[in-house]
């Protein structure tokens, strides 16, 4: 939000994705025979990928399988992680987990984490999303926060405010790059400091984003569920008659 980086192309490569994670998963449940032969060869075809993302078409997914095939080796490795990984390990790697989204959110030019940026690269798209250690950075805070429910987790996203974002969280990823650009090309910032305004922003972004979930997200959820039960329901029925 703060960084002002569109989020809408993102919106394909996820959607795209929605296909090609069945295969993955019919993968891996695939006997050793299927399954290692093509898992070495989808391992060359993503780092043959990995190494021609800057030619690839951002909006489609070949040019970001490394960072969403990142997240579900997070996943994978969950189970396995928390059988061993205590309570009090596992606060440590919260606790730094938040210092590295402080140091991500801190301006470059006083941050330490300069070297993250590419050089030669002027496309700020590109320096912001493409450097694999700022997504590796990023994909850490993440595991963090997955392997293990703590105290020091509970308290910082299980309260109200965190169950709410948590709620508005699809909106407000939607919505404010559109509110940074009004508020930004309004005469807002002509008033208020940088930081005044980054927090008209948020509080709009906020709003805005409790809106949607309430008279958009919510009611087609409700609309989508129900039909669905009626078209299971019906199809279920007559099976029933055929047996």
């Amino acid at each position: 939000m703060i960084d002002n980086v569109s989020v809408f192309w993102t919106i394909a490569p996820e959607f795209q994705f929605y296909f090609i994670f069945p295969v993955l998963w019919w993968l891996v449940y695939q006997p050793s025979k299927i399954r290692v032969p093509f898992g070495f060869l989808a391992a060359f075809l993503v780092a043959v990928l990995f190494v021609f993302r800057y030619q690839l078409p951002g909006l489609l997914i070949i040019s970001k399988l490394h960072v969403f095939l990142l997240g579900v080796g997070i996943a994978a490795i969950r189970p396995f992680i928390q059988s061993f990984v205590s309570t009090l390990s596992a606060t440590v790697l919260q606790v730094l987990a938040v210092g590295i989204l402080f140091s991500l959110v801190i301006p470059p030019t006083i941050a330490f984490y300069q070297w993250l940026y590419l050089d030669g690269v002027p496309d700020r798209l590109s320096r912001f999303y493409y450097e694999p250690a700022r997504t590796i950075m990023i994909g850490y805070c993440v595991f963090a926060f997955s392997i293990a429910d703590t105290p020091f987790s509970r308290v910082l996203f299980g309260n109200r405010c965190g169950r709410a974002l948590g709620r508005y969280s699809f909106s407000l990823y939607l919505l404010h790059t559109p509110v940074i650009y009004f508020v930004t090309e309004s005469t807002l910032p002509y008033y208020l400091s940088g930081s005044a305004t980054i927090a008209c922003i948020v509080a709009l972004s906020l709003v805005l984003s409790a809106f949607s979930y309430y008279c958009f997200e919510l009611p087609l959820q409700s609309a989508a569920k129900a039909r669905l039960i009626k078209l299971f329901g019906s199809v279920r029925q007559r099976t029933l008659r055929v047996s």
